[in-house]
C-alpha cells in the first residue's frame, strides 16, 4: 500500500521511479507514511544532483545504506557453507563500501525469514525480486524448521550486539563466527536428548577411532593424550591451544604457546615427532570453547520451544538444568 501510495506521487510530480525502489522506500518507511514521503523526497534530491536521471533502485540502496542483496546471498551461502574466511572477507568488504554491520545482519535476518516463509508454503514478500526468491526456495528445500529457526536465533542475538558494540565490525565479525561454528550443531531435539544426560560435546570435532599416532582430527589427538594419561597436556590442547591447521605431524597454533613443551609432550603421548609452529591467522576456538558454546546454543534452543517458553513464564524463577544437577536437587 505505501509503495502504491508513494507510486501515486511519483507521478503527480512526474518523476521516474524504479517500482523496486518504491518497495525498497516502503520498507525503510516501516508502516510510516511521513518517513515515507521524507525519503522518497531524498531519493529525488539524489537523482537530481545526480543529474537528473531515474531513482533507481541501486542509487536508492545506496542512500539508505543497504548492503547489495546479490552479496548478502553470497555472505549467506558461505556461512552455510562453514567458510570463515570467506565470510569475513566479504563483511570487511560491505563495510568498507559504507555498509552499517547492523544492516548487513538485517538483511541476513531477512533471508532467513524468507526462507522460512517459503518453506511455509507462504506467499513471498512482493518487495522480493525473482533473484531472492529462487534462493529462498531453494534453501528451503535444504534446511529443516529447527534449522532456521536455530539460525533466526543466532542472527538475532548478533544483531542485537552489534546495534549495542562499540565497534559494530567487531561484533558482526564475532556474530559470524558463532553462526559459522553453530552450523554443525545437531537439531534441538538432539541437543535436548544430550542435555538431559548432562553431556555436550563439540559438534564439529568428533573423536575418531585412528591409530594413535596419525589422529585425524585434533579432537582424537586430545584423546589419544588423555588415553597415554598426560591429563595435563590434555587440558592445554583443549581449554587454551586454538589451531590454525591440523595435518599430522605438523600443528600450526595461534600463540602464545609453549612449543617446546607440546613437541615433547605430543611425542611422548603418540610416540611420534610433531612439528608444532606458532603462526598469526585466523584461529579456531578452543575444544573447550567450543563445547561451552554448543552448551548456551543447546539451551537457547531448548528455552526458545514455544512449550518451554509458555512453562518458563507460568513458573516464574524456573530454571533449565542439565539432568545431572536435576539429579542431585532431587536426592
Amino acid at each position: 500500500m505505501l509503495a502504491a501510495h508513494f507510486a501515486t506521487i511519483a507521478t503527480a510530480e512526474q518523476v521516474d521511479i524504479d517500482p523496486q525502489a518504491l518497495l525498497l522506500i516502503a520498507r525503510a518507511a516501516e508502516g510510516s507514511v511521513r518517513d515515507g514521503l521524507s525519503i522518497l523526497d531524498q531519493a529525488i534530491a539524489h537523482a537530481d544532483m545526480d543529474g537528473g536521471g531515474p531513482v533507481t533502485a541501486e542509487a536508492v540502496r545506496a542512500m539508505l545504506g543497504l548492503s547489495d542483496r546479490g552479496a548478502l546471498r553470497d555472505l549467506f551461502a558461505l556461512l552455510l557453507a562453514g567458510d570463515a574466511p570467506g565470510a569475513l572477507r566479504m563483511l570487511a568488504d560491505q563495510v568498507d563500501l559504507g555498509v552499517d554491520p547492523a544492516g548487513v545482519l538485517r538483511g541476513l535476518l531477512e533471508i532467513v525469514h524468507a526462507t522460512t516463509i517459503a518453506k511455509a508454503g507462504a506467499a513471498p514478500d512482493p518487495a522480493q525480486s525473482a533473484e531472492e526468491a529462487a534462493a529462498a526456495g531453494k534453501w528451503a528445500d535444504g534446511m529443516s524448521f529447527a534449522t532456521l529457526h536455530r539460525l533466526w536465533q543466532l542472527l538475532l542475538k548478533g544483531h542485537d550486539e552489534v546495534a549495542r558494540a562499540t565497534d559494530p565490525h567487531e561484533a558482526a565479525d564475532m556474530a559470524l563466527l558463532r553462526v559459522i561454528h553453530a552450523g554443525q550443531m545437531p537439531d534441538p531435539a538432539d541437543l535436548a536428548r544430550r542435555l538431559e544426560g548432562g553431556i555436550v560435546t563439540a559438534p564439529s570435532q568428533p573423536v575418531a577411532s585412528s591409530a594413535p599416532a596419525d589422529p585425524a582430527s585434533f579432537a582424537s589427538l586430545i584423546e589419544t593424550v588423555k588415553a597415554a594419561g598426560k591429563h595435563q597436556l590434555a587440558y592445554t590442547l583443549s581449554d587454551h591451544t586454538r589451531v590454525i591447521r591440523f595435518a599430522p605431524p605438523d600443528l600450526v597454533v595461534g600463540g602464545p604457546a609453549d612449543i617446546e613443551a607440546l613437541r615433547a609432550g605430543l611425542r611422548a603421548a603418540t610416540g611420534s615427532a610433531w612439528n608444532v609452529t606458532v603462526e598469526e591467522g585466523v584461529a579456531e576456538p578452543t575444544v573447550r570453547e567450543r563445547e561451552l558454546t554448543a552448551e548456551a546454543e543447546a539451551r537457547d534452543a531448548i528455552l526458545a520451544d514455544p512449550i518451554v517458553a509458555a512453562t518458563m513464564e507460568a513458573f516464574p524463577g524456573a530454571e533449565l538444568l542439565p539432568q545431572s544437577e536435576q539429579r542431585s536437587i532431587a536426592s
